[in-house]
């Protein structure tokens, strides 16, 4: 990008006729469901049935700070809540979770995971016994 763009080029940029800030960029080996270019804020036009406090649909993705623990964050966002809650009371009672993404995505699947593949190691090795048997067994005919 060196040379192509310019500084305030490359983190205000235009789309859709809009114009947006760049706020980061994530590496190349970060992966998300689907292909996806970029982010954008989410925003509703006033009076929309979305623009409201009571849509609980979304799903957040966030990196923790170098440094920061699982606790620190979530005692971050439920500050976020207690003030959304003093803009809007009707909000009270509803909190955030917080989870790595890898546990998100696999969730309760990893035991079954690991009954497959126990299943799969088995399996290999019956097969690595029929094929030692059956090579004693050529050896014994040319032997004879």
């Amino acid at each position: 990008m060196s040379g192509r763009y310019s500084s305030e080029e490359f983190w205000r940029t235009h789309l859709n006729a809009e114009i947006y800030d760049v706020i980061g960029v994530m590496p190349a080996s970060f992966y998300t469901f689907g292909k996806r270019q970029l982010w954008v804020p989410m925003a509703w036009k006033p009076k929309d049935n979305m623009d409201s406090h009571n849509n609980y649909f979304l799903n957040m993705v966030g990196r923790l700070k170098l440094g920061a623990t699982q606790q620190q964050a979530h005692s971050d966002m439920n500050s976020v809540m207690l003030g959304i809650v003093e803009l809007f009371p009707k909000n009270k009672g509803i909190g955030v979770g917080l989870q790595p993404l890898h546990e998100a995505w696999v969730g309760d699947v990893r035991p079954a995971l690991l009954v497959l593949q126990g299943a799969v190691g088995m399996v290999l090795l019956i097969a690595c016994v029929n094929l030692a048997n059956l090579g004693n067994n050529i050896l014994d005919k040319i032997a004879i």
